[in-house]
């Protein structure tokens, strides 16, 4: 799921579920201190935080906080707040999915940065070790291993054109024609009985390779991207040394 994907889902459901928290605490709210109630929604701004970063934090504080306020502090049903405490509490409220947003923003950035810095070492150990003069073979041998682990899968090979049989292809932009799609963690799995990566060099046709996925493993759509930058890579290397 890409960021902006993300960040939208867990505002939405950060939002729904302070309200629904907030609802389900109304009729023991005689009971029970305002502060569990708002320590109930905090848990939930955090997590909302967590999982969408900025925007998802403060959103989802921003109705934790209204629910609050209209729900659990007198008068009820009212956006007034007698008590100074219940004030303190909703303001508290928003500051803290300020605050959490912002530590999960810069932390899914940091680790961003991370990701984007191991996927260039992938291209980069290729480069290398086509400019160390390494041979076709050894550099598919070398590109299969890193579809292996980009792409978390079970299997992956090269096999040379013609093929025996159609597979659905991942295409430039990371995208799969295929009439089932899986969502797991960290997005859609490839498809079950395995995908394509095609090998074009200078304008043929060479070959192809064929990864066959982990099951119950997603992958974003930013490595299939990088799956198809390392393929077009030694094709480009391969070009080179037929020119």
């Amino acid at each position: 799921m890409r960021s902006s994907e993300r960040s939208l889902f867990a505002t939405s459901i950060g939002g729904l579920t302070s309200l629904a928290v907030a609802g389900l605490l109304v009729p023991v709210r005689d009971a029970i201190h305002n502060a569990n109630v708002a320590l109930a929604l905090a848990v939930v701004v955090v997590a909302a935080a967590a999982a969408g970063g900025r925007r998802a934090g403060v959103v989802t504080a921003g109705v934790a906080a209204l629910s609050f306020d209209f729900l659990h502090t007198q008068p009820y049903q009212s956006l007034k707040i007698a008590g100074p405490d219940d004030v303190l509490t909703t303001a508290l409220l928003v500051v803290l999915g300020v605050l959490a947003g912002e530590v999960a923003e810069r932390l899914h950035q940091a680790r961003q940065r991370r990701s984007e810095i191991g996927e260039l070492q992938r291209l980069r150990r290729v480069t290398d070790r086509a400019s160390f003069g390494d041979t076709s073979e050894d550099l598919t041998l070398q590109v299969s291993a890193e579809l292996l682990d980009a792409l978390h899968l079970r299997e992956c090979w090269y096999e040379p054109a013609p093929f025996l049989g159609d597979l659905p292809v991942i295409e430039p932009d990371g995208t799969i024609a295929d009439r089932v799609h899986r969502w797991a963690a960290g997005g859609f799995e490839l498809p079950r009985d395995g995908a394509s990566i095609l090998l074009w060099s200078a304008g043929r046709l060479v070959g192809r390779f064929v990864a066959t996925p982990t099951a119950g493993v997603g992958v974003p759509v930013e490595r299939r991207v990088v799956a198809v930058t390392l393929v077009e890579q030694l094709g480009l290397v391969l070009a080179l040394r037929a020119a």
